[in-house]
């Protein structure tokens, strides 16, 4: 639980404490209940994708950044 969520549940009734901190849908929040998606988890762009296709993804996404 972060800073805020303990400072609020100690200064506010429980009626106004929010329980959901980082989204209005209970299910996004991060619950340690759910289990990991199996797989590994993703590393670094660099690593994972084929420089032909990492140069192309760079490419377009400055392109419409700018």
């Amino acid at each position: 639980m972060n800073r805020l969520a303990t400072i609020a549940k100690l200064l506010l009734p429980p009626v106004f404490a929010p329980k959901a901190w980082s989204s209005p849908f209970e299910a996004a929040n991060w619950s340690p209940r759910r289990g990991t998606v199996p797989g590994a988890s993703p590393t670094d762009a660099r690593n994972e994708l084929t420089p032909g296709v990492r140069t192309e993804l760079v490419r377009k996404s400055r392109y419409l950044h700018s």
